[in-house]
């Protein structure tokens, strides 16, 4: 693109912001999410849709599960579809809330530009214990153009959902934010309730009997040019053997950043094995499993609102380059060791559990507020929020 396309697309994008910042609001909450139908926005997105006052409509350039949300009676909107009919509702809208970075929610920098007049909530996906964004800014980051755009992403937000207070600094110098929203996690609801029907969309309850007992192995994501953790035969093997003879069968579940490192390898050849896709919603599923095993995943955290142990392998051939944790000033409510050793470690689990404490102690610190009203919590403020949008008064000056 020459300089001036360049220029005239600048201004074009330039115009489509003000626009929208100008557009009076309808009540419309757009709900982003991952690519599949999970997460934090999953959860409060079927909440508000039961709402006559506001119309809640999920965003998502996932054809497949657009007509099948669609075919549940659910508000849709089709990022693949016309241009000029997708610009027109994003500039309507009130309220855009995401979970995951609003540049992956939304990667047409039109449909984003769009969006700007909007409030932007941030759920997250979990209590992170890795050092995010503007965290991690040094000089080697900030020359470096991915890094600059990634973190625009981040911080493009006006609200963020904080559990605990505990948390909130945490939040404020990762994306930069001035509003805190004090709810638990939507996600979490699931765990200490019965899912409904449309929660049910994209889990594993068919893939799972009520019979067998289970235990999960959910490790974060693998760093680029790494061997996925969980494609290791002898870590399969030990921790596979051990679930066998304390009668569990393990259940393996990568990161949703792991989808094409999961299809591009076999995963039939393991014996006593039960791989989940990526892309599956766990947590309605999450009360089956009697341990949880992982490394760095904000997983662990959520887990602690069914009190069972935890297993947290330190990887001998890492498959990432985080730190364990950012935090020091909370006992991580875990059986910790390295992979080499994770029979012994996971028989401990099993057969010794002694973390109740310091899993209560965790569980209290991280999530200030009751997790089964988490939605209805949220619900409030973005309806006050709508309200604030779409009541916006003429100032006369005499």
């Amino acid at each position: 693109m020459n300089d001036q396309n360049t220029q005239k697309a600048s201004r074009y994008l330039h115009g489509l912001e003000t626009i929208s910042e100008k557009t009076k609001k309808t009540p419309i909450i757009l709900f982003f999410g991952r690519h599949h139908f999970s997460d934090n926005s999953k959860y409060l997105f079927l909440n508000m849709s039961a709402r006559q006052d506001v119309l809640a409509i999920w965003c998502s350039s996932n054809t497949e599960l657009c007509t099948r949300l669609a075919d549940e009676g659910l508000h849709v909107l089709n990022m693949n579809g016309d241009v000029g009919q997708i610009l027109s509702v994003f500039m309507q809208a009130a309220v855009a809330v995401h979970c995951i970075n609003t540049f992956e929610s939304v990667e047409n920098p039109l449909m984003r530009a769009a969006l700007k007049g909007a409030i932007h909530i941030q759920l997250w996906h979990g209590v992170s214990i890795k050092p995010l964004d503007m965290i991690k800014a040094n000089a080697d980051n900030l020359v470096d153009t991915t890094w600059i755009e990634q973190t625009l992403g981040a911080i493009s937000i006006d609200v963020i959902l904080s559990p605990s207070e505990r948390l909130d600094n945490f939040w404020q110098a990762a994306f930069g934010v001035q509003y805190v929203i004090r709810a638990g996690l939507p996600r979490n609801e699931v765990l200490l309730r019965n899912a409904t029907k449309a929660e049910r969309i994209n889990t594993a309850d068919t893939l799972l009997s009520d019979a067998e007992n289970y235990i999960l192995w959910a490790p974060t994501f693998t760093s680029a040019g790494m061997t996925p953790l969980w494609s290791r035969p002898e870590l399969i093997n030990q921790l596979t053997t051990t679930a066998r003879d304390n009668g569990c069968q393990l259940v393996i579940k990568p990161h949703p950043y792991d989808t094409i490192n999961f299809q591009s390898r076999d995963t039939d050849n393991h014996e006593g094995v039960i791989f989940l896709s990526p892309d599956i919603d766990i947590y309605p599923d999450l009360h089956r499993f009697s341990c949880l095993i992982t490394d760095c995943s904000s997983l662990m955290f959520d887990y602690l609102h069914l009190d069972r142990p935890i297993l947290i392998l330190e990887h001998s051939n890492k498959g990432n380059d985080t730190p364990l944790a950012w935090f020091d000033h909370l006992p991580l409510p875990a059986v910790i060791g390295p992979d080499a050793n994770a029979t012994v470690l996971l028989e401990t689990c099993l057969k010794d559990d002694q973390q109740t404490h310091n899993r209560k102690k965790c569980l209290q610190a991280l999530f200030s507020t009751d997790t089964l009203t988490s939605c209805e919590m949220i619900a409030k403020i973005l309806w006050d929020l709508v309200e604030k949008q779409t009541d916006k008064k003429m100032t006369i000056l005499q």
